[in-house]
């Protein structure tokens, strides 16, 4: 018994006891602050930065789309229809470095999509979204115009008058010139009757081609007031029709499909007997 004894006391004073609360050094305590203090910093200022890039990042986004929109407005004012890609424009997100998705949806409405860091009610949802905007149909040019005559302009039988037209870029041909009655002009299957020049016919089987490189294509040719073609004969257009008041229209091929008789391609114009004035 007495050896059993001995040989726990002997256990028991190998054994090195563990310092208690107490006993820490005070020069181990300010540094095992520091390091928990200079985590809690980092941590924080990591959860901050983080909270103020992705809405910076969408801020970005915004403008950028601002900007692209502005850019797709003044092409369809100019070209009287959206682009088929941006592959020209400045369009690059900030984060990915990548081009923004574009989708055209029809003639006058288009799509900007983005991958957005944030949500923003009722706009864009967080991750990928799209935005929609929408065109002024009223905004897209007339790709015809006469710059002589212009609206109401009289013009004299038989005179010898230069007529001047213009067009947009998304004008491909002008197959014809032609005239009607004021009166008859917005029913279906109008008589019309091809205006002539010094040509004979601006028809004759040969349309005006036009350059779709030019942003504008203008052209002029002299017109013997009155003078038209009806079924293959020179007539005065006021013996088969009298009237005082027509139309002269513009048939034109644009993008490939032909549009006659528009509206915003024809001038209104009196037909006068002058030498009666």
């Amino acid at each position: 018994m007495i050896t059993a004894a001995a040989d726990t006391s002997n256990l028991n004073s190998q054994q090195t006891p563990m310092p208690l609360p107490h006993q820490i050094s005070s020069k181990t305590i300010p540094a095992i602050i520091g390091v928990v203090c200079l985590a809690l910093i980092i941590g924080i200022s990591f959860i901050g930065v983080s909270s103020r890039k992705g809405p910076m990042l969408d801020r970005q986004r915004f403008s950028d789309f601002s900007n692209l929109q502005t850019e797709i407005e003044n092409y369809f004012t100019t070209r009287g229809y959206i682009p088929e890609n941006l592959d020209t424009f400045s369009n690059k997100d900030p984060e990915t470095k990548l081009p923004y998705d574009y989708k055209p949806l029809s003639d006058y409405s288009y799509q900007l999509c983005a991958t957005f860091s944030t949500e923003k009610t009722a706009v864009h949802k967080k991750g990928y979204d799209c935005i929609t905007y929408e065109l002024n149909e009223s905004d897209k040019p007339d790709p015809f115009i006469f710059t002589k005559p212009q609206n109401d302009e009289k013009l004299c039988l038989g005179q010898l008058y230069p007529i001047e037209w213009e067009t947009n870029k998304n004008v491909s041909k002008i197959v014809s010139l032609s005239l009607f009655p004021q009166r008859i002009a917005n029913l279906v299957n109008v008589n019309s009757w091809k205006i002539l020049n010094q040509a004979q016919s601006l028809n004759a089987g040969k349309p005006i081609n036009l350059n779709k490189s030019n942003s504008r294509q203008k052209g002029s040719f002299t017109w013997k007031v009155g003078d038209v073609l009806d079924n293959s004969t020179v007539k005065r257009v006021t013996d088969i029709f009298p009237s005082d008041y027509y139309h002269m229209c513009a048939t034109i091929i644009n993008n490939g499909a032909l549009e006659d008789w528009q509206y915003g391609y024809c001038e209104f114009i009196t037909l006068s007997d002058c030498s009666e004035d």
